[in-house]
């Protein structure tokens, strides 16, 4: 190639390659995939384009479709004509736009919650350039003129997600028209739009009904990159109703100030007037406003959704400046409707709210020239009245006013029914509902130096004549009263009492409380901080109250404490709340002088000191001494003392608790009088002395199985550490202890005792589980073990005054075992045999029973019969003297058989008891042993709910064999049923049944069988 041709070709490179590279911007393809690659990179959307095709005179889009929440957006074809080399120069020259058959489907939800996410970066937003007026924000940054647009499309609304078929709420459909044009600099420019709406329901309306819509906007441009003029007309038509919006601006000239107006019309009325006019000098807009607007006036356009019937009318003035933000607003409106409209749970009542007010805010200050509201239902409600001019300094909380001895603001209940107040005294469905007089009570503020202050004029009283839930009384003719409510706010905190609080019932006050509660700042605290608040500052809190259970005894709802007849409880609680939510309070409770209808003595005082503290982290701590005191026992006293910390986990679905129960002397009895607080139970009655029949088995419950335990979300641990617990004067157990270990799967019993007195104590250890696989989830399994117990103190405890049955002491042994699907059904399920045995001999006074006494009836009467038998036959009387001597050793026998029996001193006693499947103590292997008597037998306890143990019915078969004197003295009396054996033990003739319980053993018949077999020979 020579040089020249080598020159050219470099000359002629850059433009061919300049020319090609705009050659392929115009090829619709390139077009099309730069369109793409713009839409692609706009975060938030999904959009697609299907063609672009740009030219020196326009542009032509087809199948645009933009998605991003909540909006959804199809365009077949945009065509825009306009010269591109103008947009070059600064000019855009709209000679054309058209777009239509669009759609726009909008989801307000999807909307909102995007909305929200967007917000939740918690970055506050920018802040602008203050406003420079409407036609300032207008300004243009180009030369434009459009000379025609034509679109239509429609737009559906989706108010509930998912809406379609079957769905509660309809999508609001409506079609869209845009048309017009000429706007251009000297033009005044017209852009008609149009909207319909088919088939919405209008409330009031014959079925579906169209809404449509009818508006011109007009714009004059002075230049072509500014407006001077705007105005909106609106015109809406739903059936035979018509309404009309207005919106106009204005503006002179540029610097100059500008009107602006928006207003409402219907059936030739003005409903809502807001004129505006804005001075650019003050940088400041001032105005006034004006209110006749009732839902009738806006029900045919509320696209189907039911108003609540209203009035409202009113009108005022405000002002803003943008510069300073100061504010002033004054005015008068007053609201009319049915109070069940706005709040469903409320009585279909008519209610008028009236307000008046005046105030302005000037940088951090806000002051009240005048306010008052007042609702009222032909008679007044609630009264709120400003009694004079004041102001408030919003850094610091100073009030200050003209006249500081006269009242600032005063508050009124004159009259609120209470009906009014059912919704605040109940959950939804709770159905209770309150009968009685209005609320009545008034309050002011008044200034007492920098110090904001709200006292009581008139107390706040609520006297029910009944209260119902589900139509059951639950309350009736009560009266409270609120005195002595006080509140005070000023620079350095805030604080608010109640005086008294007062619940007269059955003509006595039954309840007395008072409460206050205050938060203080530092004052060094606040020298340091310029602008420093109270928010920051501790809040410490106080209550105190009286409760005479007595008097509270006659309301229905405290059926349960019908039993007092006098005595009172107290209890108060002090404490401090940090503003990171640390907590610590001191809580006191105390029972004193109470007394029953079912015992006259007075009951025993109780004390409850409770301390409590709470970390922001979350941990509580908990300590808790309780003290009974028993004067009518020489003032004894017992305790008993709980501390416990509970931890919550970091991921906090857990809690640990650390506990102890502590005790150095405790009296069960002095608790045990507190059960005459339970209202008794007729239903269970004492066991009969005969056998009862058996108890039929509890139905099988249906139960659903634990996805947890019982326990669950709960580990730690509980220790017991009692040093005497005293059940009577003799029957006392010393050093309980031991622990109960929590975990996920289990609480474990772990080296649980007791010490019953000298050498004698008890050892337990278990765990119940929990396995969710299983269907009996829960199972128990524990080993118990008692040595050395003394029966004498126990029996004695439940049959004072009398020997006890059985005096010995005992081993006990046992394996515990149970399964079942819930805890409940554990209780049912336990079984295990116990193994006892006397350590040693004692003592059995259960043959005692009225044997003596019937044996010395029918020695009386066998010596009154030998004396007639002696006299009728006079001579024979060797056969005579005879029969006599028989009797009387037969007699004598028995007499000795019955002093054995009083008392019998055996060298051993064994017995296994378990129980059966509808909860009876069942007794086997029943061995008694002593020199001269041996027992042996089975039988049951028969279970009774409620009845403890000692006293179920006990239904025993024995066999008795006598030896050495007791069996020379059975056979004497003809009780023998045949040979010794190989131990001398010779048998008794029968087997003989013994009932009653273990308290009191029943021996009648074995009375009936020894004395009607003496006397049969």
């Amino acid at each position: 190639m020579t040089r020249r041709r080598k020159l050219v070709l470099f000359l002629l490179l850059p433009p061919v390659l300049v020319a090609l590279v705009i050659a392929l911007a115009f090829v619709p393809a390139v077009q099309t995939a730069v369109a793409r690659r713009v839409l692609a990179s706009q975060p938030g959307m999904t959009a697609s384009v299907e063609r672009v095709a740009a030219g020196l005179s326009g542009v032509r889009v087809t199948g645009l479709r933009i998605e991003q929440p909540g909006i959804l957006l199809d365009v077949p074809a945009v065509e825009l004509d306009v010269p591109l080399i103008d947009a070059a120069r600064s000019r855009v020259d709209v000679r054309r736009l058209v777009a239509n058959g669009w759609s726009a489907t909008l989801t307000p939800a999807a909307l909102a919650a995007a909305d929200a996410e967007k917000g939740a970066d918690g970055k506050e937003p920018a802040t602008g350039e203050p406003f420079d007026g409407l036609f300032a924000l207008l300004g243009l940054p180009v030369d434009l003129s459009v000379g025609t647009i034509e679109s239509s499309g429609r737009v559906t609304v989706i108010t509930t997600p998912g809406s379609g078929a079957g769905s509660a709420t309809k999508p609001l459909v409506a079609d869209i028209s845009l048309g017009g044009g000429n706007f251009s600099a000297g033009q005044t420019g017209k852009l008609t739009v149009g909207v319909t709406a088919e088939g919405v329901d209008v409330p009031g309306g014959a079925g579906a009904e169209k809404i449509s819509l009818e508006g011109v906007l007009e714009a004059h441009m002075p230049t072509s990159r500014s407006f001077d003029s705007l105005s909106l007309h609106l015109a809406a038509r739903a059936g035979q109703e018509s309404a009309t919006v207005k919106v106009a601006a204005l503006a002179a000239a540029a610097g100059k100030p500008e009107a602006y107006s928006l207003s409402l019309q219907t059936r030739d009325t003005t409903r809502a007037l807001v004129e505006a006019r804005r001075d650019p000098a003050a940088q400041a807009v001032e105005g006034n406003w004006q209110l006749d607007l009732g839902d009738a006036d806006l029900a045919p356009y509320a696209a189907g959704i039911a108003l609540p019937k209203f009035a409202a009318a009113g009108s005022g003035s405000f002002s803003y400046g943008f510069a300073s933000g100061n504010a002033t607003g004054s005015g008068r409106l007053q609201v009319q409707g049915n109070l069940a409209d706005f709040v469903p749970e409320m009585p279909r009542t008519e209610v008028v709210v009236a307000t008046e007010f005046d105030a302005a805010l000037t940088g951090d200050t806000a002051r009240i020239e005048k306010f008052s509201a007042t609702v009222s239902t032909g008679q007044p409600l609630v009264t709120v009245r400003a009694e004079q001019p004041f102001a408030v300094d919003l850094a610091t909380g100073v009030v200050t006013a003209g006249d500081t001895s006269a009242d600032l603001v005063r508050v009124a209940l004159d009259g609120v029914p209470l009906a009014m107040a059912e919704p605040f005294l109940s959950s939804a469905g709770s159905g209770i509902r309150v009968q009685g007089e209005p609320v009545r009570g008034a309050w002011v503020a008044r200034l007492q130096g920098d110090t904001a202050r709200i006292t009581t004029i008139e107390p706040l009283t609520v006297n029910l004549t009944e209260v119902t839930q589900d139509g059951r009384a639950i309350a009736a003719r009560l009266a409270l009263s609120v005195d002595d409510l006080a509140a005070t706010y000023a620079a350095d905190g805030w604080s608010a009492s109640i005086g008294k609080i007062t619940l007269r019932a059955a003509g006595a006050d039954a309840v007395q409380l008072t409460a206050s509660v205050r938060q203080t700042i530092d004052p060094a605290a606040a020298a340091r901080a310029a602008g420093a608040t109270a928010a920051g500052a501790p809040v410490t809190f106080e209550a105190n109250g009286t409760v005479q259970p007595a008097a509270l005894a006659s309301q229905p709802l405290l059926a349960a404490l019908e039993s007092v007849t006098a005595g009172k409880a107290t209890f108060s609680a002090r404490g401090t709340l940090s503003a990171v939510g640390d907590l610590a309070a001191r809580a006191t409770l105390a029972l004193d002088g109470l007394r029953t209808r079912a015992a006259p003595a007075t009951l025993p005082a109780l004390t409850l000191d409770a301390d409590v503290s709470r970390t922001a982290a979350g941990t509580l701590t908990v300590s808790a001494p309780v003290t009974l005191r028993n004067a009518a026992a020489g003032n004894r006293a017992s305790d008993l003392t709980l501390k416990a910390t509970l931890t919550p986990a970091p991921a906090g679905n857990a809690l640990d608790a650390r506990a102890q129960i502590t005790s150095n002397l405790f009296y069960i009895e002095d608790a045990q009088a507190f059960a005459a607080l339970v209202p008794a139970d007729n239903s269970a009655t004492a066991p009969s002395a005969s056998p009862a029949s058996p108890a039929s088995p509890p139905p099988p419950a249906t139960t659903t199985p634990a996805a947890g335990p019982l326990w669950a979300g709960l580990t730690g641990e509980v220790t017991l550490a009692l040093k005497r617990v005293v059940y009577s004067g003799e029957l006392e157990i010393a050093d309980v202890g031991g622990a109960i270990r929590i975990t996920p799967e289990a609480l474990k019993l772990e080296a649980i005792k007791a010490i019953f007195g000298a050498d004698s104590d008890l050892k337990l250890n278990g765990a119940l589980t929990f396995d969710a696989k299983k269907r009996d989830a829960y199972a128990l399994a524990a080993d118990l073990a008692v040595n050395n117990f003394a029966t004498a103190p126990w029996l004695r405890a439940f049959n004072p005054g009398q020997p006890a049955v059985l005096e010995t002491r005992l081993n006990v042994a046992s394996k515990l075992t149970g399964a079942a699907p819930t805890p409940a059904g554990l209780v049912d399920d336990v079984r295990g045999d116990f193994s006892i045995a006397s350590a040693g001999g004692g003592i059995c006074r259960a043959l005692s029973g009225d044997l003596a006494e019937q044996v010395n009836k029918t020695g009386n009467l066998a010596s009154t019969a030998v004396s007639i038998l002696s006299g009728v036959l006079g001579s024979k009387g060797g056969k005579a003297a005879k029969a006599a001597e028989t009797a009387q050793e037969v007699v004598s026998a028995l007499r000795q058989i019955a002093s054995s029996f009083e008392e019998i001193k055996f060298d051993r006693l064994s017995l296994v008891a378990s129980r059966d499947d509808n909860l009876n103590a069942v007794l086997k292997d029943l061995t008694l042993v002593s020199p001269e008597l041996r027992l042996t037998g089975g039988g049951q306890l028969t279970f009774a709910e409620g009845v403890p143990l000692v006293r179920q019915a006990l239904n025993l078969n024995v066999n008795l064999a006598g030896k050495g004197k007791l069996a020379t003295w059975l056979e004497a009396a003809h009780l023998l049923g045949g040979e010794a054996d190989a131990d001398g033990y010779a048998p008794f003739f029968t087997p003989v049944v013994l009932g009653g319980s273990l308290e009191k053993v029943d021996t009648s018949a074995l009375t009936k069988a020894i004395i009607g077999k003496a006397i049969g020979f």
